[in-house]
């Protein structure tokens, strides 16, 4: 019996963005699925498991940090890393606070993304 992929919820508004995360993740075997508001990410809650979520912070519905409770109870054995080029000491706190488990600033790189999810 084959094990099943591991999947990633990539919450993000910005396609370009979201094909960059795409392919560094298809580096290491994690598929990737877009939802390109906090509406489309609602819309996913039940048919997803992610064993990974990306979520920006601004989105056009939205604060992306203000979502992640929302994704915490849905997803609770996911890894939640917020993304954001908003990378100021209070965003970070409240990323935390809400229950990210990885800030990653914009604009990142490969061993960032690597890192924030434990495969570097």
């Amino acid at each position: 019996m084959s094990e099943r992929k591991k999947t990633a919820l990539i919450i993000e508004d910005d396609y370009s963005i979201f094909c960059v995360l795409e392919l560094m993740l298809q580096d290491k075997g994690i598929g990737s699925v877009n939802a390109d508001s906090l509406w489309a990410a609602r819309n996913k809650i039940e048919t997803m498991h992610p064993e990974f979520i990306f979520i920006d912070h601004f989105l056009p519905d939205g604060m992306g940090i203000d979502f992640i409770p929302t994704l915490r109870q849905a997803f609770p054995g996911s890894l939640i890393i917020t993304m954001t080029a908003q990378n100021s000491p209070e965003n970070k706190i409240l990323a935390a606070i809400n229950g990210s488990d990885y800030f990653l600033e914009k604009p990142f790189s490969l061993q960032d993304v690597y890192r924030s999810i434990g495969m570097e």
